[in-house]
């Protein structure tokens, strides 16, 4: 009977916290300990997010300071009439502490903010409110705003006015034309919104629908679209738009638009599209985001049939064509990394040593993350710079962890030193993008490693350091060759083997550093093709790099092809490809260590 007794009094308890943890307005106490509720008339308000600084806005509430808004340096451009003047005091939903003091506020509204220790640290200087959950419907989060801040009677005033403008739409609306795509654009390509996202809600108090082939549920988008599977995105009426109207994807979104596969597209052919502001669409939301979205749906549908689409013409008016732009870049990618990685292998007699393997892939990562969020690049010629100094520096530091008794090639230290090194700056990585999510959308193209975001200026400016750097390596290997038998016979035939090892890193890393600064970071591709090309030249070191260039090439244009197919109409990153056919390989020279006997 103890025992059962105590159930009941456990059930009871774990009921009675679950009712408290989803208690609507989710308040976090004050970590003073001096007060367990929020000031009844707080004064000095900071709002963490932009669906809080949104909804202070809509309430004709006082905000004290804010942060910039999701994948910008600035606060949403919809909002610059009612809040231009309010400071910032860090990136979407990650503030600076520091200047989160010196605002002493009396309350903060923490948004969406999941971090526990962020959470915990901002306890300490006020009152802290999560006033919404990633997901959540921008009217609930607005109405718990309202409660928290004691506006609950402007915010029904606010929402009645919401469905009066609303209604006025749907009235106008034809019902046999009231599908609507919604369209991201990024560096990967175009991506439409899910069905329970920001704007699609919006849609829907309008009396709008999506098309049936993108009802999936879900607040966030889809995969990015092949641009040979745009009717995708088609609708009766589209809305395309990107988070920074000044960046890579900008650039991109305006020359799709200039392909014929847009073109044909059953809203382009109606006139039934327009570009809006990516950020207020494909945001977070909140009430005057709201307002926004119905304003420009009244706007364009009711202007576009009887507008020219002269006004619509893309930045890029030269129709590029990106399939051979593609092909060529997979050709210099892919010999670029196999040369790199036969480089690597021969220098330290070590058959599972390459960029990716050895850190020298995560570290250009690093440098490029550290050039977005420290230093503000935003273009690929500076990427393209930053890659390759990581790329340089990592191969040296690999080398130096490695080198022990005047040696480089013993084949372990190698492979713990770059797996150290690299989880290393994969760390470094982290940290600085959690600093500043803001860079996260740049950095997503590092991480993915793709063929479908390339730029015409890079490739161009890229492809002859590349070709050069090639033509270097097949320079370098008669001193490589005899490099390998020893350091004493190199310098008896007058070669200078620590200058020839200098060199040699040298292009290795422009090699890599300028491939990833082209497609982002792609593993195993510089194991495969110098693993085949040694299995079929055991003897000739100067036809195993020929073939390994051409396997190189081979390989990723065939991964290429590949991810473009396999989750057809969407695209498949070509590194998550390579890795399929990289990982067995990997695994089998694991299971059969007889590939060691080649060197």
């Amino acid at each position: 009977m103890i025992s059962l007794k105590y159930c009941w009094w456990f059930l009871a308890g774990f009921t009675a916290l679950f009712l408290c943890q989803s208690v609507e307005a989710r308040l976090i106490i004050d970590a003073s300990n001096q007060s367990m509720s929020i000031p009844d008339q707080p004064q000095r308000v900071v709002a963490l997010s932009e669906l809080d600084l949104d909804a202070m806005v809509a309430l004709h509430y006082p905000v004290l300071a804010t942060t910039a808004g999701r994948g910008q340096a600035s606060i949403p451009a919809y909002l610059n009439a009612q809040a231009a003047q309010i400071p910032l005091i860090g990136g979407f939903a990650s503030p600076v502490l520091d200047k989160v003091v010196a605002y002493q506020p009396d309350l903060i509204l923490a948004g969406g903010i999941l971090d526990a220790n962020l959470l915990a640290q901002l306890k300490k200087i006020a009152p802290t409110v999560v006033t919404f959950r990633p997901g959540e419907p921008w009217a609930d989060a607005f109405k718990r705003i309202a409660q928290v801040l004691d506006r609950e009677v402007a915010a029904k005033a606010f929402m009645n006015r919401y469905h009066a403008q609303a209604s006025q739409i749907e009235h106008i609306v034809a019902q046999d034309a009231n599908r609507v795509s919604i369209v991201r654009w990024s560096a990967q390509g175009p991506a439409y919104m899910l069905n329970d996202s920001f704007a699609s809600l919006v849609l829907r108090d309008a009396g709008l629908s999506r098309p049936l082939s993108q009802q999936q549920a879900g607040a966030a988008h889809s995969l990015p679209v092949n641009m040979d599977a745009l009717t995708q995105i088609d609708a009766d009426w589209l809305f395309l738009g990107v988070l920074n109207p000044n960046g890579q994807a900008s650039e991109l979104m305006q020359t799709s638009m200039t392909h014929p596969e847009f073109r044909q597209l059953n809203a382009v052919q109606k006139n039934h599209f327009a570009v809006v502001d990516g950020a207020l669409w494909t945001g977070v939301g909140g009430p005057m985001a709201a307002m926004a979205v119905l304003a420009d749906v009244q706007k364009h549908m009711n202007m576009l049939s009887h507008q020219s689409s002269t006004t619509l013409n893309p930045i890029v008016q030269k129709e590029q064509n990106s399939i051979w732009l593609r092909l060529l870049a997979a050709v210099i990618v892919g010999c670029a990394l196999a040369v790199a990685g036969s480089l690597m292998q021969t220098l330290t007699r070590n058959p599972l040593a390459e960029p990716g393997l050895l850190g020298i892939q995560a570290g250009a990562a690093l440098l490029v993350v550290l050039a977005i969020v420290v230093g503000g690049v935003d273009s690929r010629l500076g990427f393209s710079a930053f890659a390759g100094l990581g790329a340089f520096l990592s191969c040296l530091l690999v080398l130096l962890a490695a080198k022990s008794a005047r040696r480089v090639d013993s084949p372990l230290r190698l492979i713990l030193a770059g797996v150290a090194l690299s989880a290393t700056f994969h760390g470094l990585t982290a940290a600085l993008l959690l600093s500043q999510p803001s860079g996260l959308d740049q950095f997503r193209f590092w991480q993915l490693g793709s063929l479908a975001a390339l730029d015409r200026t890079a490739l161009l400016i890229s492809a002859p350091i590349l070709l050069l750097a090639i033509l270097l390596a097949f320079i370098l290997i008669k001193p490589l060759s005899i490099l390998m038998l020893s350091d004493d016979l190199a310098h008896s035939l007058g070669q200078r083997p620590a200058l020839t090892r200098f060199l040699l890193v040298v292009v290795v890393s422009v090699l890599s550093g300028g491939a990833v600064a082209l497609t982002g970071p792609i593993a195993f591709l510089g194991v495969l093709a110098p693993f085949i090309a040694r299995s079929l030249m055991p003897m000739h070191l100067f036809k195993q790099f020929v073939l390994s260039a051409f396997l190189g090439a081979a390989i990723l244009l065939a991964s290429d092809a590949l991810a473009q197919i396999v989750s057809y109409p969407f695209e498949t990153p070509v590194s998550v490809v390579l890795a399929f056919l990289g990982a067995p390989l990997m695994m089998a020279l694991a299971r059969w260590g007889r590939i060691w006997k080649q060197y």
